[in-house]
């Protein structure tokens, strides 16, 4: 059987996107949220966060997630 880490931040990043992918973003939001909890400066979750917040509708919620992602991932180039 297969174990979840509730505090693992690749397993709730995966999760997080298998369930956005699949057209399950409101069930993605907890997992991707903990991923930034766990990781807060990662530029992975914050993207997928927005892409998430963009499918539910949360136009200004996406633009924030989308900002931190484009201003981390700027970081992570230098």
């Amino acid at each position: 059987m297969l174990e979840f880490d509730p505090d693992h931040y690749g397993t709730n990043l995966l999760l997080g996107r298998v369930l956005e992918l699949t057209g399950k973003p409101a069930a993605a939001l907890p997992r991707l949220k903990k991923a930034v909890a766990l990781d807060p400066k990662a530029f992975e979750p914050h993207m997928f966060l927005a892409e998430a917040y963009g499918q539910l509708g949360r136009k200004t919620d996406a633009a924030r997630e989308r900002a931190t992602a484009k201003r981390l991932g700027a970081r992570d180039e230098e």
